[in-house]
């Protein structure tokens, strides 16, 4: 019989039949460009179906189905050798429930000890004392807070509002513009899970170069840190650079983290809380060019979130925000294989070429402490952008000072 006969006579499909032909399970006949298979065929299939069903692996399997071609043994022979076959089998399952008992105290052990970590704790607002840096993004006036939820020195709830008419929410300790769309967070309140398919969906080159490059900015920052440190990252996200860092903040300093998307800001914040709740971090849900941050008071600046942050010419925007002595760590995308004039990612390419990103950087006066360029990749998929093997980018990574 033809293949498509043999895998609906079999239960099987035709996909495995052609593994199993590959790999010398099964040896049809082949006539032409057809294979036939015969009865010879059909008991190997359901020798091969069997041995499965009682842990014996492809290769196993292989190597017995050549014995019985080659020695061909007789019924005696044949049922001695199962009867060693199986008894060796049985041997080694038992040895690997032992193993897997092991591993299951192991877990248990495990679980019991980040049950018993992990504590459940009361929502944190935001602090009162940090009202002092928020301003209208508009007009630069105060902003005043109305129809608030305070305990103790959290805020829970609230307007900040300002003369001009521009108002800021407060919702569970989140600061929101009165621009802002709500967006959905496909991964609910479970950031893990977003890392997962993160992982999944990118290819390998780039999650190497990212983990390499953040580790990299986060143990620079950690050097510097002191009690009195302002510092606002620019499209905060999942959180990946924040989390590297979290627990090294000082519990005087403050973190502003910014993002556009609530829910995941939301999802980040009580993931964080969980963690330690006496990090003063502030949540902003807003756009990178609407902060309502007041001018000269950031010590450092995180950009790392590249095409959210629209790369370095953003920097100048962001500059009215820092102080004389400020620093910058910044990650941004490099592309020197667009022709002129053409667009990337919706922007003007020359935005993308390394020197417009030095330069960038040399407008607002900093100084280059380390630097480096990754090799060069292609990235695509979900989280991707647009580039092709033809079309390849670098990531630039920088820690300045001025």
């Amino acid at each position: 019989m033809k293949i498509g006969q043999f895998a609906e006579c079999n239960n099987i499909s035709i996909d495995s039949i052609r593994h199993y032909m590959d790999m010398g399970l099964l040896l049809p006949e082949k006539k032409g460009s057809q294979y036939y298979f015969d009865k010879r065929c059909s008991e190997d299939i359901k020798d091969i179906i069997e041995l499965k069903t009682h842990g014996f692996s492809l290769n196993e399997i292989r190597d017995i189905l050549y014995i019985q071609r080659l020695a061909t043994p007789i019924a005696y022979e044949k049922n001695q050798y199962y009867k060693g076959l199986y008894e060796n089998k049985y041997k080694e399952v038992l040895e690997k429930l032992r193993e897997l008992k092991k591993v299951e105290n192991k877990l248990s052990e495990k679980i019991n000890e980040i049950f018993n970590k992990v504590t459940s704790c009361n929502n944190i607002g935001l602090d009162i004392n940090v009202l002092s840096l928020l301003v209208c993004p508009l007009c630069n006036r105060n902003l005043l807070l109305e129809e608030c939820h305070v305990k103790d020195t959290q805020i829970f709830s609230g307007l900040l509002k300002c003369k001009c008419g521009r108002c800021f929410s407060i919702e569970d300790g989140i600061i929101i513009s009165d621009k802002s769309e709500f967006m959905e967070n496909p991964f609910g309140s479970d950031i893990e899970k977003f890392f997962i398919d993160y992982l999944k969906e990118s290819n390998e080159d780039f999650i190497n170069i990212l983990t390499k490059d953040i580790w990299w900015l986060s143990e620079y920052f950690k050097k510097g840190l002191n009690e009195n440190l302002t510092v606002l990252e620019l499209g905060v996200g999942y959180g990946v650079f924040l989390r590297n860092v979290y627990e090294s903040l000082l519990d005087n300093m403050i973190y502003i983290a910014i993002d556009h998307n609530i829910s995941i800001l939301k999802s980040l914040k009580e993931m964080l809380t969980r963690i330690n709740p006496n990090k003063r971090v502030i949540f902003i849900c807003t756009d990178v060019m609407d902060i309502p941050i007041r001018q000269e008071t950031i010590d450092t600046i995180i950009d790392v979130g590249g095409v959210v942050t629209h790369n370095s010419f953003l920097l100048q925007d962001m500059d009215k925000y820092t102080k004389d002595k400020a620093a910058i760590f910044g990650s941004y995308i490099i592309n020197e294989n667009l022709p002129m004039g053409s667009v990337f990612q919706g922007l003007d390419a020359t935005h993308f070429t390394l020197r417009n990103v030095k330069g960038s950087i040399n407008k607002i006066k900093y100084n280059i402490i380390e630097d480096r360029v990754s090799k060069e990749f292609s990235l695509t998929g979900r989280y991707g952008v647009e580039s092709d093997e033809k079309n390849k980018i670098k990531i630039y990574t920088c820690f300045l000072k001025r």
